[in-house]
């Protein structure tokens, strides 16, 4: 039979006494036990960009990116396609795509047609399969009735087939169907995610049928209309006799739910060989509303883990075009900060090493704010996103008036046309007080740019500088740079440490001067040992010293080597002639780049002491004299087994390098920033207390002091507590006025979320930026926190 036949009753839920049209009340037994801990493959998406070439991949079965649509609706590629009164559409509206320029769009409206589908039969069955797919719900959207759906089925129809209310034999069909549903409205619409599935083992209902069922009381997620999210569905065929079988769903790349136990099937022949893409709404499932939408991009169909897209490289035509896109210059409606992580990893805590709440990320990043006395201002910039995203990067500028203690409408400066918090900008402000933005970039797939505000000290606007570098004795485009870090010089122009991939080591850091900002000297090598390094820099307050602190990135070490998260070692060289000639701290000239592990700037080896060295701060004291922040590890992965994590301070006298440790934290990305005060005192403020989530990057902010040159360090006051998600990358402004004394994000450290941005002054009141501003000016909210043992911040 070629007709799909549906439920004419309401969704029954596992373990829920659900009401039917009919009037009938049915509860449904759990199919399966507690979902087991969560475990995270390797997946497919991170080998593949942008999705470009996944269709390639031994373990990819189907790739639809809806970018090509004589593909699209292709009868040999989909067996069955629903198209009744045009619910099908590809269209081109940016703002309802996920990826690439086009995506499928299916309207369900009633009186016309109850949706559409495309469906593919697979030739060949499959012991597991995974189907990912981007789906959007419109914001008027009204429950659903019916949504995606993989399955197995004998015989192999090309056509989806019915089966409501009847258990189906297990040699001849089970369905699996991730669908968002109302749980007696409890949930808003579309409804929260559930499974919904038919099996030869599944339970009768109390009206003696068979509808489909779930393996919750709850919904694992409810999204919300308007939306981008990445869904991932895996069903694992049991062996037959044996009830092995498995069903699991990612949202966004986070494993919400993982059931086992389950008995699919009793025969062997029967195998995964169908995918559904879905939308099918009835009259009783969307009572408010007659018109119902949704989007989908990016599906893949696998037989093994998928991920979420990454990010896709940038052609060279895609850079040239990505100049004219992306400077905006807009006013955004509140203060919002993009969520990042690296790739999922097995485990409780999801992921491999930092995820959150990156706005100000990463240490590497600096100065991400700038006082400025003549207006009374602290100018700063972010990562921040897009209102339907917490995870599509736009870079933000915006400033405190500290008169009137309101913060404006922040500026929308660039869409970078990524989710990589590696690509953050940060700031700096010129004597006439032009604010320069420098958007960086993480390697060398995407364009950097460089940007100057039309008028002193106004965010409103800003033109895109044409900067040049000297090269081989000619003057060449600038267009790619990372990890950023401008130092004006009073009466020189800027100086500027940064990173530049595979010049000739992975990760080579490089220096650089301009006396306008527009035209820069020629690239300078710092170091290029072994794979490479990460590096922090400062200026000292008369600006006639520049100093930075590096670690190394060793070669291959063992089968668990982890490139750059394998990072020792702590150098430090200065100059005090804007970088024409270099030095050791106490005095003794370098030739560059530094290319020897064992060399005159080493300060420390870490690496004779199995110990990895996060960099987190660097400043001068007034003599000049630099003291460095840092963090050392057993080893780069989350978890205890790596720890103590210890914050660490490295302080030259002036005849030696002191090295003390201060407090310790829970994991390597625990980020701060240190003060080195006029009347001697050290202060730190940064998420050392354990936070929502433990062991993933950040937590609680506290404040820590030191009054004998970091020997000893005294917790004065923790500055937030009770947060759902964690804090970190507190980061101090370029001469930070007492108000405004740190800025910060937080962030979920295990999924997704939005993220607010904070601040606080020295004493560690904490302040939360509006995340939305009903008016052009608002002031922040104040936010509690807990002052510890009774004692007095200074």
């Amino acid at each position: 039979m070629r007709k799909m036949f549906f439920l004419t009753m309401a969704l029954a839920v596992s373990g829920l006494a659900v009401s039917l049209s009919s009037g009938v009340s049915v509860t449904i037994k759990p199919a399966t036990t507690k979902p087991a801990a969560a475990t995270q493959p390797a997946p497919i998406a991170a080998k593949y960009p942008g999705d470009k070439g996944i269709d390639k991949d031994p373990a990819v079965i189907l790739h639809e990116d809806f970018e090509d649509k004589a593909k699209v609706f292709d009868k040999k590629r989909w067996t069955s396609i629903s198209n009744k009164a045009g619910a099908l559409k590809l269209l081109r509206e940016p703002k309802n795509v996920h990826s690439g320029r086009q995506a499928l769009q299916i309207t369900a409206t009633m009186g016309k047609n109850t949706g559409g589908h495309l469906f593919r039969r697979f030739k060949a069955g499959h012991e597991k399969m995974h189907a990912r797919f981007c789906v959007k719900f419109a914001k008027d959207i009204d429950y659903i009735h019916h949504f995606v759906h993989m399955g197995a089925e004998l015989p192999a129809y090309r056509w989806p087939t019915g089966g409501a209310g009847l258990r189906p034999a297990g040699d001849k069909k089970f369905s699996i169907g991730i669908e968002p549903t109302g749980f007696r409205k409890k949930s808003p619409p579309p409804g929260g995610w559930h499974f919904y599935c038919y099996w030869w083992k599944m339970k009768r209902c109390g009206d003696g049928k068979y509808w489909g069922q779930g393996f919750s009381k709850k919904p694992y997620a409810v999204p919300k209309r308007g939306k981008w999210y990445c869904i991932e569905c895996m069903t694992k065929c049991n062996t037959p006799g044996k009830p092995d079988g498995q069903v699991a769903l990612w949202i966004d790349g986070v494993k919400l739910a993982h059931h086992k136990n389950i008995n699919w099937r009793s025969s062997k022949k029967l195998k995964l060989n169908a995918f559904w893409l879905l939308l099918y709404v009835m009259k009783h499932s969307a009572k408010k509303n007659k018109v119902n939408t949704v989007w989908f991009d990016d599906v893949v169909v696998a037989t093994e883990y998928i991920g979420p897209p990454v990010p896709a490289r940038l052609s060279a035509e895609k850079k040239k075009e990505s100049v004219s896109m992306t400077t905006i210059n807009a006013k955004d409606n509140g203060y919002r900060g993009i969520w990042y992580a690296l790739v999922p990893y097995p485990g409780q805590y999801v992921y491999c090493y930092y995820s959150g709440g990156l706005g100000t990320y990463c240490a590497k990043h600096r100065p991400f704010a700038v006082y400025c006395d003549k207006v009374k201002k602290t100018f700063f910039c972010y990562g921040g996103t897009t209102k339907d995203s917490n995870t599509r990067l736009l870079h933000m500028v915006s400033y405190y008036d500290h008169k009137t203690g309101m913060v404006p409408r922040p500026t929308i400066l660039l869409d970078k046309k990524t989710h990589d918090a590696h690509d953050n900008p940060v700031i700096s402000v010129d004597k006439e007080g032009y604010i320069w933005i420098f958007s960086t970039s993480h390697g060398r797939e995407r364009p950097a740019y460089i940007h100057r505000s039309k008028k002193p000290y106004d965010i409103d606007e800003f033109e895109l500088i044409k900067a040049t570098r000297i090269k081989d004795s000619k003057e060449v485009p600038m267009t790619n740079f990372s990890y950023m870090q401008p130092w004006r010089v009073p009466g020189k122009g800027f100086l500027a440490f940064f990173t530049r991939y595979r010049a000739p080591a992975n990760r080579t850091v490089f220096f650089m001067s301009s006396p306008d900002g527009l035209k820069w000297s020629k690239w300078v090598r710092l170091a290029a040992i072994s794979e490479g390094h990460y590096q922090i820099s400062a200026l000292s307050a008369s600006g006639k010293k520049a100093g930075t602190a590096f670690n190394f990135h060793p070669k291959k070490k063992g089968a668990d080597w982890q490139g750059s998260d394998w990072r020792t070692n702590l150098y430090y060289i200065e100059t005090t002639d804007c970088g024409k000639t270099w030095q050791t701290v106490d005095g003794k000239k370098l030739t560059l780049p530094l290319t020897k592990v064992k060399n005159p700037a080493l300060i420390h080896d870490y690496q004779a002491e199995g110990l990895n060295v996060y960099l987190k701060d660097i400043g001068f004291d007034r003599k000049a004299m630099p003291v460095i922040l840092f963090v050392t590890s057993k080893g780069p992965k989350v978890g205890p087994k790596n720890g103590p994590r210890t914050w660490t301070t490295a302080r030259w006298t002036g005849k030696k390098w002191v090295i003390r440790p201060a407090m310790t934290s829970d994991n390597n990305y625990d980020t701060g920033s240190l003060y080195i005060e006029d009347d001697g005192t050290w202060r730190i403020i940064g998420p050392t207390e354990t936070g929502p989530q433990p062991y993933n990057p950040g937590g609680e902010m506290a404040v820590w002091i030191s009054k004998d040159l970091g020997k000893t360090w005294k917790k004065v006051k923790q500055i937030t507590k009770g947060s759902e998600r964690n804090h970190s990358y507190a980061r101090r402004p370029v001469n930070a006025h007492p108000d405004f004394y740190a800025l910060w994000a937080d962030g979920h450290g295990r999924k997704p979320s939005e993220s607010a941005l904070y601040f606080c002054d020295n004493k560690g009141n904490v302040k939360m930026l509006p995340q939305e501003m009903k008016e052009d000016f608002m002031k922040p909210e104040a936010v509690s926190g807990e002052r510890l043992n009774g004692d007095k911040a200074n």
